[in-house]
C-alpha cells in the first residue's frame, strides 16, 4: 500500500464524508435535466393527496392510500415537501432525490464504520472504500434518477440510520441511541416495505456476541414487533391494491427461483449490469428445472463458503450474508408483479460492497454517469434498453405506452404490433386498440377488441374499460358489473386502476339516481 492510499484510507471521518457527499451529488448532476418518470403521474401528479403539505394530506396519507397502488406514506410527505418549494418543476424532485441520496451514503458510510471498526482498525478504510463503491454502482441510477422510485432512498437513508444507531447503542449503552433506532426503522418500513428485513440484519450484526450474551436476543425483540406490525398491514394493503397478488405455489420452484434471481443479483452487482427497467426474468415452474437446481446448489456453496469465512474473513462474511438476507422480499419469495429490478438492489448491494471494496471506483462511476444520460428522459430510456434487448416484450409494450401517452399514435401502434409477434397472447395490444376505438367513439370495435383478450377477467384494467364502454353506450347495470369485476380483479397492467372503477361505479350511480 503506497503512502498516499494509507493517508486517504486513514484521512479524518469528516473527510471521507464530504468526499462521500461530493461524489453522491456530482455522479447524478446530471439528472436534474431529467423529466417525470413512468410511475410519477399516478402517484404523484395526479394524486391531490401529495399537492401540498397540509393537515389534510398528512392525514389522507397515513389512514388511506390515495394513490390506490401503495402505502408509503413517509415517502409521499417527502413528496409534499417538495410540492411547497417547487410545484410541478421536475428538476427541483430530482434534486431532492440527489441530495436525500447524499444523505443516504454518508449514513451508510457511518454503519459500515461502525459494524467494521469490531474486526479491524483500519475501519475508516473499509467503509470509505466499499460505501465509494455503493456510492458509484451504476445499479442505483433507477432509484435515484426516477422520481417515483424515490422510496428506495428514503427508506435506505432511514434503515442504515437504524442499523448504525444501534451500534451505536451496543457501545456507548446510551438509551438515546437505541431510540433513535426504533424511531428510524418504522420510518424505513413506510418508506418501503423492503426494509422488513431489518431485524435479521440487526441479527447479523450482533451474532458473533450471541455465544457470549444470549440477553442481546431481547433487545431485538422490539425491532421484531415493530416490523412484523407495518408488515401485516402493508402487505394486506398490497394484496388489495392488485400489486402483490396471492397464490399457491409449491415450496421447491420458490425456493429455486430465489436461487435463480440470487444469482442473477450477483451478476448485476459484479459486473454493473445488465441494466434495464424490465428484467425479462421469469419464476422457476419445475422442481426440476436444471437451472433452478444449479442455482440453489450453488447459492448453498456459496453460503457454506461464507460460514466457512466467518472466522478468518468476517467482513467478507458479514457482507455476503447481508446481501442474502436483504434479497429475501425481492427475489421470488412474494408473488410480485415484478421478480427482478435494478431497484430492487438498493440495500442489497451494500453486502457485496462491503465484501468486494477493492473494486475500481472510477469504472462503476464513468459507468452510472452512462447510465445517469439515459434516465434523463423516458423515451431515451426505454429506446436504450430496447436497443440492449430487443426480445423484450415489457420494453417493447412499455415504449409503444410511452409513445401513446405522448400523442404518437401510430409509433406507439407500431411497437404494440412488434409486442403482439413477441406474445400473441399479450393482452396489451388489444386493450389500447380497444382504448383508442373508444376514445374515437366506435364502442362495438372497442368491445370486440376487449372480448379477444385472453383471461380478461381477472384483469382489473379490461374490466374498468368494459365498464367504460358499456356506460358510454348507456348501458348502466352493465357498467357497474364491469367495474364490480374490476374491483374483485387480481391482475393490474397499469393503464387502468381500481380508482377508475370506484370512480366509474359512483358515477354510474348518480346517473341512476338522476334518472329516477
Amino acid at each position: 500500500m503506497t503512502d498516499l492510499t494509507e493517508r486517504i484510507l486513514g484521512a479524518p471521518r469528516r473527510a471521507h464524508l464530504a468526499a462521500i457527499a461530493a461524489l453522491s451529488l456530482l455522479l447524478y448532476a446530471g439528472t436534474l435535466r431529467g423529466t417525470f418518470d413512468f410511475d410519477t403521474p399516478e402517484l404523484l401528479l395526479y394524486n391531490q393527496a401529495v399537492h401540498g403539505l397540509t393537515v389534510a394530506n398528512l392525514v389522507a396519507v397515513t389512514t388511506s392510500m390515495p394513490n390506490t397502488v401503495e402505502y408509503l406514506p413517509v415517502r409521499d410527505v417527502t413528496w409534499m415537501i417538495d410540492w411547497e418549494l417547487f410545484g410541478m418543476s421536475a428538476w427541483g424532485y430530482h434534486l431532492s432525490n440527489a441530495l436525500y441520496y447524499a444523505l443516504c451514503c454518508v449514513l451508510c458510510y457511518l454503519f459500515v464504520e461502525a459494524a467494521a471498526r469490531r474486526f479491524t482498525p483500519a475501519s475508516r478504510g473499509v467503509a470509505l472504500l466499499a460505501t465509494l463503491l455503493f456510492v458509484a454502482h451504476p445499479v442505483h441510477v433507477e432509484s435515484v434518477a426516477g422520481v417515483a422510485q424515490r422510496k428506495d432512498i428514503v427508506s435506505g437513508l432511514f434503515l442504515f440510520l437504524c442499523l448504525w444507531a444501534f451500534l451505536q447503542w451496543r457501545e456507548s449503552r446510551r438509551a438515546g441511541w437505541y431510540a433513535a433506532a426504533l424511531i428510524a426503522l418504522p420510518l424505513a418500513l413506510l418508506s418501503k416495505a423492503t426494509a422488513v428485513v431489518a431485524p435479521a440484519l440487526l441479527f447479523l450484526l450482533v451474532l458473533p456476541e450471541l455465544r457470549r450474551d444470549r440477553r442481546v436476543l431481547l433487545e431485538l425483540a422490539p425491532f421484531a414487533g415493530i416490523t412484523g406490525a407495518i408488515a401485516f398491514v402493508t402487505m394486506r394493503l398490497a394484496a388489495g391494491s392488485g400489486i402483490l397478488y396471492t397464490a399457491e405455489r409449491p415450496v421447491l420452484p420458490v425456493a429455486l427461483t430465489f436461487a435463480k434471481v440470487a444469482f442473477h443479483y450477483l451478476r448485476m452487482l459484479l459486473l454493473g449490469g445488465p441494466l434495464t427497467i424490465v428484467h425479462d426474468l421469469e419464476p422457476v415452474q419445475s422442481a426440476a428445472d436444471p437451472v433452478g437446481l444449479a442455482a440453489l446448489a450453488g447459492l448453498l456453496a456459496l453460503a457454506g463458503a461464507l460460514a466457512a469465512a466467518a472466522r478468518r474473513w468476517p467482513l467478507i462474511a458479514l457482507g455476503g450474508a447481508f446481501f442474502l438476507v436483504a434479497i429475501v422480499p425481492v427475489a421470488g419469495l412474494l408473488p410480485a408483479p415484478n421478480l427482478a429490478a435494478d431497484r430492487y438492489l438498493f440495500i442489497p448491494a451494500l453486502g457485496v460492497t462491503l465484501a468486494a471494496a477493492s473494486a475500481l471506483v472510477e469504472l462503476a462511476g464513468g459507468r452510472t454517469v452512462a447510465r445517469a444520460e439515459d434516465w434523463r428522459t423516458n423515451e431515451r430510456l426505454l429506446v436504450a434498453d430496447l436497443r440492449a434487448n430487443p426480445s423484450s416484450l415489457r420494453l417493447t409494450t412499455s415504449l409503444a405506452r410511452y409513445y401513446y401517452v405522448n400523442g404518437r399514435v401510430d409509433l406507439a401502434f407500431e411497437y404494440f404490433e412488434r409486442a403482439r409477434v413477441l406474445q400473441p397472447s399479450n393482452p396489451e395490444p388489444d386493450l389500447f386498440v380497444a382504448l383508442r376505438l373508444l376514445q374515437l367513439g366506435d364502442r362495438r370495435g372497442a368491445l370486440a377488441a376487449l372480448d379477444r383478450i385472453p383471461d380478461g377477467g381477472s384483469i382489473v384494467d379490461v374490466q374498468c374499460l368494459y365498464g367504460m364502454v358499456h356506460e358510454a353506450e348507456g348501458r348502466p347495470g352493465e357498467a357497474a358489473a364491469a367495474y364490480r369485476r374490476a374491483l374483485a380483479a387480481e391482475r393490474i397492467m397499469g393503464v387502468l386502476f381500481k380508482r377508475n372503477a370506484q370512480e366509474g361505479l359512483a358515477r354510474v350511480a348518480r346517473g341512476s339516481g338522476a334518472g329516477r
